[in-house]
């Protein structure tokens, strides 16, 4: 006899299976080591459509009812990433929806679990073909430092993904309240590596706070602070707002000593998101500048590294304000069933994304699926 809990359970497997295929697809994509595009592309489009027959698997079930107001919502989501995708024409924005949306009443914690290992995963075989010679990366420097990068396209990219996998398997241990003490070393070490091996700042600071944000959701300070809690809600919006607000000042004060340090220790983002903003200004729902620079520049040497900045530039401010609104919903819930280190992880997140482009991209922020998955299984919406 097929019970309830095994429909939700082979649902649930099924969407794991998509996405361990489209982890492997798509971070094997960012290596020297990529798979053939022909079996690359042929991973990802099975990982999309299990995902949508799983989507469509919960609508028919009885006990995954949805409510009027969610299903709007999930449309408007739907429909403005299409429109995006379209506008770019890039698929990106719909799959990481479909995802998004896929992994409604998935244990979260398996999410993180698949994630941490086919990410390790890559990683091993990318480094291992790199000391083999076979993914051969060439030599990037930085202000007279070499970046190394062990196979991987992009040293920043790298040290996102290694943090990303760090704060999976960190999540996982908070909810299992396991003990802290052995990890700390080694959180300090990989540190250190991706600061001084891969030289990447950011991610270096993200991974050695790790730990102490971790621990703060159980001081008195964050558990009677109002403001506290509404930072986390406002956390993302914050960041939106930073970006847009320090573009501007530096395209007013192009000369500001402050702002032209600033650049230099940012790698010049600053610098070429002005320029993006004085070529194509901002946009609604997306237009696509990548393919253009190349038209009319005859140069590919054109990116946006600020995640926020991808949006209002290219993907399209309706998407960037939809997400800004699901955030803060999700935040205010989160901290309503006592998920505060998922408030956390999020915030940091949001941090990365201010100088990194990695965060709508499912393959590095994993915990963009737990939006459904966390509240459809502790919350009904």
């Amino acid at each position: 006899m097929i019970t309830r809990e095994k429909i939700y359970l082979d649902a649930e497997n099924l969407f794991l299976l998509a996405l361990d295929l489209f982890l492997i697809a798509e971070i094997m994509d960012h290596t020297y080591f990529p798979m053939p595009s022909e079996i690359n592309n042929t991973m990802k489009l099975i990982s999309v459509v299990l995902v949508i027959i799983k989507i469509l698997w919960d609508f028919k079930l009885k006990e995954n009812y949805i409510s009027l107001s969610s299903f709007i919502i999930l449309t408007i989501f739907i429909s403005i990433s299409i429109l995006s995708a379209l506008n770019i024409r890039n698929d990106q924005p719909i799959i990481t929806a479909i995802l998004i949306m896929g992994a409604r009443k998935v244990d979260f914690i398996k999410i993180l679990k698949h994630f941490a290992v086919v990410a390790s995963f890559c990683l091993l075989i990318t480094f291992i073909a790199y000391f083999l010679g076979i993914a051969n990366s060439p030599v990037l420097v930085r202000d007279g430092v070499i970046r190394y990068t062990f196979g991987y396209k992009w040293p920043t990219d790298l040290a996102e993904l290694i943090t990303f996998i760090l704060m999976s398997e960190l999540y996982i241990c908070m909810h299992r309240k396991k003990r802290l003490s052995f990890r700390i070393p080694i959180y300090i070490i990989v540190g250190l590596f991706s600061y001084y091996v891969i030289n990447a700042r950011l991610a270096s600071t993200a991974i050695f706070v790790l730990i102490p944000l971790s621990l703060f959701y159980k001081s008195k300070i964050f558990q009677k602070s109002k403001l506290v809690k509404s930072i986390l809600v406002l956390f993302m919006p914050i960041c939106v707002l930073l970006s847009i607000f320090l573009v501007t000042l530096y395209t007013r004060f192009p000369k500001s000593i402050f702002l032209v340090n600033l650049d230099n220790l940012l790698s010049y983002r600053l610098y070429l998101e002005v320029t993006g903003v004085k070529l194509y200004g901002y946009t609604i729902f997306g237009q696509n500048i990548v393919d253009d620079y190349i038209v009319r520049f005859h140069n590919s040497w054109f990116y946006i590294d600020s995640s926020y900045y991808i949006f209002l530039l290219e993907y399209g401010i309706a998407l960037l304000i939809f997400l800004c609104m699901m955030y803060i919903v999700f935040v205010k819930r989160c901290l309503q069933i006592q998920e505060h280190i998922l408030a956390i992880m999020l915030s940091i997140s949001c941090i990365i994304g201010l100088v990194a482009q990695v965060w709508y991209l499912p393959e590095y922020n994993i915990f963009l699926l737990s939006f459904f998955s966390i509240i459809e299984n502790k919350l009904k919406i």
